[in-house]
């Protein structure tokens, strides 16, 4: 294997995957809402002294928006390694990468279904896919952006 498709495979792929699995076995039982609970009363606690119906409105919200922002970071992940590999098709790589981030939702929300403990909804569904596009969206405009940028700072062709 070519040094430089080594390189790809770890700085792409690795991290895509590591990610991935990470959200299967964080997202099972042991991110369950009463797992979770008592870490971030524990943590809110250093913070600010809340009523218990307050802090658990928090620990939901907390919840939700960890669901959009994993999904993002899942859906920029496949993104890039995906680009990494097939440069020539952006348009297709995005398509994808959402396709996949959606595959590995749905699959952990299937799964979430035969765990005790652990509502399955397809609200969560929902927002991860939210995450995603929003997540790509920005990662695009970004890379316009930067990439905007860098062709202003070259000097024209003499």
């Amino acid at each position: 294997m070519r040094t430089a498709a080594k390189s790809a495979l770890w700085r792409y792929w690795a991290p895509t995957l590591i990610w991935t699995l990470a959200i299967v076995v964080l997202f099972g039982n042991l991110g369950s809402p009463a797992n979770t609970s008592a870490i971030f009363t524990w943590i809110m606690s250093w913070i600010v002294i809340l009523d218990l119906d307050t802090l658990s409105r928090y620990h939901f919200y907390c919840r939700q928006a960890l669901h959009a922002i994993c999904y993002g970071v899942l859906t920029i992940l496949w993104f890039r390694a995906l680009t990494a590999s097939y440069p020539e098709s952006l348009w297709t790589n995005r398509i994808l990468a959402l396709a996949l981030a959606l595959l590995v939702s749905l699959t952990d929300e299937g799964r979430q279904y035969f765990v005790p403990g652990r509502p399955s909804s397809w609200w969560d569904v929902g927002l991860d896919m939210s995450g995603g596009v929003l997540f790509l969206f920005l990662y695009t405009c970004c890379r316009w952006m930067k990439n905007r940028v860098a062709s202003k700072a070259q000097p024209p062709p003499s």
